[in-house]
């Protein structure tokens, strides 16, 4: 079964390159907005959440960031945990 990101990308020819595409797909089953709001998503809107989820899978504490920042724009928010001296984020749609 294709993923419904991959599907509204073809639709609206908005590109996932060879390289992006594992980890946006890896993401996008962690970060993933309800099939029907994706489904009515603006092409830009769409843009942005293809780069945030590619950019939020990087190892680059300035990638994963920006990728962050991205993703919350569309409507994601962080959510934290602390265990010890450590504070893990994740990202919830609201």
């Amino acid at each position: 079964m294709v993923a419904m990101i991959i599907k509204k990308c073809l639709a609206n020819g908005v590109k996932i390159y060879p390289y992006e595409l594992d980890v946006v797909l890896r993401q996008y089953e962690k970060n993933k907005i309800p099939d029907p709001i994706l489904a009515d998503m603006e092409i830009r809107d769409l843009e942005d959440y293809v780069r945030g989820l590619y950019l939020s899978g990087c190892e680059m504490a300035g990638d994963w960031t920006d990728g962050h920042r991205l993703l919350k724009k569309l409507g994601f928010i962080e959510k934290k945990r602390e265990q010890g001296h450590r504070t893990f984020i994740s990202l919830v749609y609201s």
